[in-house]
């Protein structure tokens, strides 16, 4: 990975509630590749039931289009 298209991703947790037909995905850090293919974690936030998604954010997050709109599971 070292090099590759996914340096940024997006870390991510999943809530699930009733009465909510989608889960909500509240993005709670960032995580990074480094040079030698591991990663570095930064959580602003711990997830409730410990669980992480990591997701590649989308190249349109990096030109700064899209900052604001929510990742509500679609396509995850």
């Amino acid at each position: 990975m070292a090099g590759s298209a996914t340096a940024m991703m997006d870390v991510f947790t999943v809530i699930e509630r009733e009465g909510m037909q989608k889960p909500f995905w509240l993005r709670v850090g960032a995580c990074f590749t480094n040079r030698d293919g591991s990663f570095s974690v930064l959580l602003d936030a711990y997830p409730k039931d410990g669980k992480l998604q990591i997701r590649a954010r989308p190249q349109e997050w990096d030109r700064g289009k899209g900052k604001d709109k929510d990742r509500d599971g679609a396509g995850h």
